[in-house]
């Protein structure tokens, strides 16, 4: 699992600490472990950030529904 921590497109200037990039197969592995562990009710949004030690808004950013996952 991996999630990189990449610069963004953000302004030179901008203030605060650079958004991560997700791996896209990082999060389907994730959501793959959490469905296997606790079956598809037990997949979301909550679940398969806290798997990728991210937070749900990181998440939701590159996946934003359950559907996507």
């Amino acid at each position: 699992m991996t999630v990189d921590s990449a610069p963004s497109k953000r302004e030179k200037n901008a203030v605060g600490r650079p958004r991560l990039e997700i791996d896209f197969n990082a999060v389907a592995e994730a959501a793959a472990a959490v469905f296997a562990e606790n079956g598809y009710e037990g997949v979301s949004i909550d679940a398969v950030a806290e798997k990728l030690d991210i937070s749900r808004a990181t998440l939701y950013r590159t996946v934003p529904t359950k559907s996507h996952l």
